[in-house]
């Protein structure tokens, strides 16, 4: 299977699946002969469990696996911000450097500026210029949460109508992603920083 002697992984869910199922995960690669990102597996579930992603993980692992002597290593794994999703990751992949994919997390803070309504008229511009300032922090983080709570400091003081926002959402739902991901996206390969082209097979 040419999936094993891939370096990079991409992992989305589609909630278009066949009755009886939750989700449909989807697992492509980046072939490593032409460039392209293929589809290698799916995998149809009945939750988004830890439980269960640890379970679809150690198939996976058996699947490509040559007498259970695992024979292949990804270099990166590219996901969204889906907790019990990512707990498997590390588990399974511990030698793996999971990447958030930056189309979900700019696409999540723009779903939550909404709820908050700080999307309407009166905010709109604004909320966008803080959309942009939050999605340059991966670019500049290196590992430093001291770096992550200076800047979010000081978004609260470039957004004072945002303070709300910032403190009960933002930081209270990402803190999590850049303790976890000690990486600098400068160094991430441009390929390999979203997943987005994974929602292409979601209207299907």
């Amino acid at each position: 299977m040419r999936i094993k002697a891939s370096k990079n992984l991409f992992l989305d869910s589609t909630f278009h699946h066949p009755p009886d199922f939750y989700q449909l995960l989807i697992i492509m690669y980046k072939d490593i002969i032409t460039g392209l990102k293929i589809p290698g597996l799916y995998v149809l579930m009945n939750s988004k469990k830890e439980i269960l992603y640890q379970y679809v993980f150690e198939s996976i692992i058996r699947l490509l696996s040559d007498d259970n002597n695992i024979n292949f290593k990804f270099e990166t794994i590219v996901t969204d911000q889906e907790i019990g999703l990512i707990n498997g990751i590390k588990k399974f992949f511990p030698n793996s450097q999971r990447i958030s994919c930056l189309f979900h997390y700019k696409q999540d803070i723009l779903r939550n500026l909404k709820i908050y309504g700080l999307y309407k008229k009166s905010y709109k511009t604004e909320s966008m210029s803080l959309l942009n300032d939050l999605g340059k922090i991966p670019f500049y983080y290196k590992g430093d949460m001291n770096y992550f709570d200076t800047e979010c400091k000081l978004l609260i003081e470039k957004y004072p109508n945002h303070t709300n926002f910032i403190n009960n959402y933002f930081i209270s739902n990402k803190r999590y992603l850049f303790e976890d991901q000690s990486l600098n996206y400068n160094k991430v390969p441009d390929d390999c920083r979203t997943n987005s082209f994974l929602e292409n097979y979601n209207g299907y």
